[in-house]
């Protein structure tokens, strides 16, 4: 991914992603702002400590699986 540094925008829905630890590898795209990784394993079954986790691991995201950075961060996994 070192090579991609233009990179802005991310679509990695529905790719059979494991875990967040794959995240590590997108922490060198200085550029990258929208990232989609709904419907992945690697998501798990709370949506709030999922986007939580994303959004501490790549601070400079502003839209998470087609939702806003100020949607992300009061979102409650009631919702």
């Amino acid at each position: 991914m070192s090579r991609c540094q233009r990179l802005s925008e991310l679509y990695l829905r529905r790719n059979r992603i494991p875990s967040l630890a794959e995240l590590f590898y997108l922490k060198g795209l200085p550029r990258l702002r929208v990232l989609w990784l709904a419907e992945n394993p690697c998501c798990g079954t709370s949506p709030h400590r999922y986007r939580m986790t994303v959004l501490r691991t790549l601070p400079r995201l502003q839209k998470l699986d087609n939702q806003g950075r100020c949607c992300l961060l009061y979102t409650s996994d009631a919702a």
